[in-house]
This record gives C-alpha cells, sequence and structure tokens, in this order.
C-alpha cells in the first residue's frame, strides 16, 4: 500500500450539500489527503492547482467547448464502455454497459488528444483520459442513495429518481474505479 501522498485530492464544491460519497473511502484508504474548496462562499479563493476535476471544468482547461446537451440526465442511465475504456487503467474489466447515476444538463466536446472511454444513448462524452491519471467522469459513481435523496430535495428537476434502484452495482464500480485512479495518484 502507498504512503500518504504529500498532495491533496481538491473536491470543489458548487453547493454546500456536496460531498465525495464513495470516493472518499479509496482516498482514506490510501492515505491521500482531501481538501474542500467552497467556491459557493462568496469571495472564496480558487486553489492553485495543477490537474482539475470534473468532466467538464477539464474539458474546458483543456480548451474544449461546454454546452447545454439536448437532452437533461438525471436519474439512472446507462453507458457504453468504448474499446478504449477496456485497455484502460480505470476501466478494464468493467462493462461493456453500465447502469450508473447522472445529473447533468450539459455537456462538452472531447479536448484534443483525449480518448474517449464512455458514452450514453443522449450524451456522447461520458468519460474520458486527457493524460496519465488525467480523467474527466460526466456520470456520478460517486452517489450514495442518501445524497442522491439530499440532491432530490434540492432540486426541482430531479423527478421520481428511486435512489437504491442501482446503488449496489453502482458501489462495486465506484470502488474499483476510484481505487484504482488513487493507485495512480
Amino acid at each position: 500500500m502507498p504512503g500518504p501522498s504529500s498532495k491533496p485530492v481538491f473536491a470543489f464544491r458548487h453547493v454546500p450539500f456536496e460531498d465525495l460519497g464513495l470516493i472518499r473511502a479509496p482516498l482514506e484508504e490510501r492515505g491521500i489527503s482531501i481538501e474542500y474548496p467552497d467556491l459557493y462562499r462568496p469571495g472564496a479563493p480558487a486553489p492553485d492547482v495543477t490537474h482539475a476535476v470534473g468532466a467538464q471544468l477539464i474539458a474546458k482547461a483543456l480548451g474544449s467547448k461546454v454546452y447545454r446537451n439536448p437532452v437533461k440526465e438525471i436519474g439512472w442511465f446507462e453507458i457504453h464502455l468504448t474499446e478504449a475504456a477496456a485497455r484502460d487503467a480505470l476501466f478494464a474489466g468493467i462493462g461493456p454497459l453500465e447502469t450508473v447515476f447522472h445529473w447533468h444538463g450539459e455537456t462538452f466536446d472531447l479536448p484534443p488528444g483525449a480518448e474517449c472511454l464512455a458514452y450514453s444513448d443522449a450524451c456522447r462524452n461520458q468519460a474520458f483520459r486527457a493524460a496519465a491519471g488525467v480523467y474527466g467522469l460526466q456520470f456520478h459513481l460517486e452517489v450514495t442513495p442518501a445524497m442522491i435523496e439530499d440532491w432530490c430535495a434540492q432540486d426541482a428537476n430531479s423527478g421520481d429518481i428511486d435512489p437504491r434502484q442501482n446503488a449496489a452495482r453502482l458501489a462495486v464500480l465506484s470502488s474499483i474505479v476510484f481505487g484504482r485512479w488513487c493507485d495512480l495518484l
């Protein structure tokens, strides 16, 4: 097991109720520290980071366009993992079809040089690898049923979502993917 990381993972919070959910355990198990820049606070300083988190943020930082998706994806939807995902350090052995949780109305163009790892019927870029250790995930592997319930209470867009519908499989996928990502750090 690797020793504690000298650099923290930044978890940007845009609203007070955001949390790391299922990402926390793999980080803590590997001694990786977590910092929460609370971007929703007035006058909050932006952290000095060399690698961003979040698919849309990473895509934009790498020069790609972020824009409204023709369809909002809020709830449980299938993703298709690509052939590149089958060879990827995080996604090998997963898929080719998985049901994951989505909560987005925007999408992005794939950054130059990035490799598409997953897509859905409603959104062509669901996951990508831009460089070693730099991944963008549009879907939410980190959510727990409690987080989904909280998000639904916070947002009128949620409709009737069963927070436990695919929670057990999502927890397995999250452990695999985020555990492998932590091992790359």
